[in-house]
């Protein structure tokens, strides 16, 4: 199994931001290598948007995803539940090790 890592994309709610074109050539670029996994390490919106998570959502649906939240993503009070609630914990077994995400 081979996994990448992302981080820190801090996505607008806007398909035709910077942000999001170079998630679109990262994920692409995780794909020629053969990762099948991708664990993102959180701040995926800017400020929580919800719409963010669901750009980003579509980005990777075709891998295996494991994603967990950044202080960018719980800063708006008004999607603060939606976004908690959207993306959990996870623990990955792999090669006789465990890849743990709080």
């Amino acid at each position: 199994m081979k996994i990448g890592f992302i981080c820190d994309m801090h996505l607008p709610a806007d398909r035709t931001s910077p942000q999001y074109a170079f998630l679109e050539q990262g994920i692409n670029a995780l794909k020629k290598d053969n990762i099948s996994t991708v664990i993102n390490l959180g701040d995926i919106s800017s400020c929580g948007e919800i719409e963010a998570f669901k750009l980003y959502f579509s980005v990777v649906s075709d891998l295996e995803e494991h994603t967990l939240i950044g202080n960018s993503d719980v800063r708006d009070a008004k999607t603060r539940d939606a976004v908690e609630n959207s993306v959990n914990g996870f623990v990955l077994k792999v090669g006789g090790r465990k890849i743990v995400g709080i």
